[in-house]
């Protein structure tokens, strides 16, 4: 009873699909696949030719459409405000007369053969090319600039491009960019006014205070002398440290042994103390954040050693190991017991080349004695894949050899 109920429901429901022509055959059928979103999009009216002309000249971007003859056959009013006429009808090789004068970013011309439209044409594809469009007496246009050809059966039948216009972001980016640069003078200014003019204004007075006496008391004299020196010292550190801020950028983009080499030679330059240099080369591009690390680290130390070591001798050797890369420094100064007190200023170095070590999943190693100098010891390990890489290295040169 009840299979015969199901049948007459089935027998019903196709009857009803063959009187309005829906009916369908199992192969037809595809329970997987639902047509509704097209049917209700078909319902709209957007579809056929006219419908995504409508939508290519109601979208945000501006939109320029060429035919196989290279004339312009749409121009969507996004695309409008960038043009100096209505070029639709008119062919794309008089680019100059639609757009203006077309130039990069550096100012320099693009040709109208060059342009990304003409390259669509035959057959190249443009993607995100930065221009400016540059009219006399109407100002410029920066401008994002991309092209695809449109092809049929292997064969260019016309060309479309995208057009974003990026003037405000642009100016807004320069505009940070300028505000950045003056922030930054302002900082460095106010820095060498608390630094570098306040103790060139006390040696100066120091000076003057040795030089009134010194026919009478040379040994007051003398200790204004010490003192000028003293402070002399401690500035043309400070100022090398400036130095060093200042181009840190730079050396993180380069190889650690010469980078390390030319901020160990500031440092010292003009000084007594004897510098010996053992620095391996990279065996293998070095991750930025480690090779900064490295780098800071070094910087901190050598500052510690000039100003608190009084050392003759310092030895600066980098090691590359399987797994980790090794940064030493050794000079002969007047080292210390144990750790020093963290309130110290050469204290507070060591705790932040620590933490920094550490970060990068390393150690600091500091073994010193009171007459017998310092030796610091960074370990920093590899990324893994860097550790892969370096182990593959290693195994084809001794394979070589």
């Amino acid at each position: 009873m009840a299979t015969s109920n199901v049948s007459k429901i089935r027998t019903g429901r196709i009857a009803i699909q063959e009187q309005h022509g829906t009916a369908k055959t199992n192969s037809q059928r595809s329970p997987s696949v639902s047509h509704t979103p097209i049917a209700k999009f078909a319902r709209t009216g957007l579809t056929g030719a006219g419908s995504m002309a409508l939508i290519l000249r109601q979208a945000p971007a501006g939109i320029v459409v060429c035919d196989g003859k290279r004339n312009v056959t749409l121009v969507n009013a996004a695309a409008r405000k960038l043009v100096l006429n209505g070029p639709e009808g008119e062919p794309i090789t008089y680019a100059p007369d639609i757009w203006g004068e077309m130039q990069d970013p550096n100012g320099c011309h693009i040709p109208a053969e060059e342009s990304p439209c003409m390259k669509a044409l035959l057959g190249q594809t443009t993607n995100g090319q930065e221009c400016c469009f540059v009219r006399p007496g109407d100002g410029s246009f920066d401008v994002l600039f991309s092209a695809a050809p449109i092809t049929s059966d292997q064969k260019v039948i016309g060309m479309i491009a995208t057009l974003f216009d990026i003037t405000q972001h642009n100016d807004e980016e320069l505009q940070l960019r300028e505000d950045a640069v003056s922030n930054e003078r302002n900082r460095m200014a106010a820095d060498l006014h608390d630094t570098l003019c306040q103790s060139l204004c006390a040696i100066m007075l120091m000076l003057n205070a040795a030089e009134h006496e010194l026919a009478d008391e040379p040994e007051k004299a003398r200790s204004h002398f010490r003192c000028a020196h003293e402070v002399a010292f401690e500035s043309l550190a400070e100022a090398r440290r400036t130095m060093w801020t200042l181009s840190h950028e730079s050396l993180e983009n380069e190889d650690l042994a010469p980078a390390l080499s030319f901020l160990a030679q500031q440092f010292f330059a003009g000084t007594p103390v004897e510098l010996k240099l053992s620095l391996q080369p990279e065996t293998g591009a070095l991750p930025l954040e480690l090779r900064r690390e490295l780098l800071r680290i070094a910087r901190e130390a050598l500052a510690n050693v000039l100003k608190h070591s009084n050392a003759t001798r310092v030895h600066l050797d980098l090691l590359y190991q399987k797994r980790e890369v090794q940064l030493c420094i050794f000079d002969d100064g007047h080292g210390f017991v144990g750790d020093p007190r963290p309130g110290a200023s050469h204290g507070a170095g060591l705790n932040n080349m620590r933490k920094r070590a550490e970060r990068m999943g390393g150690k600091l190693i500091i073994n010193s004695l009171p007459g017998q100098g310092t030796r610091l010891i960074a370990a920093l390990p590899f990324s893994m894949s860097m550790t892969d890489r370096f182990a593959t290295e290693s195994a084809e040169h001794l394979g070589a050899s």
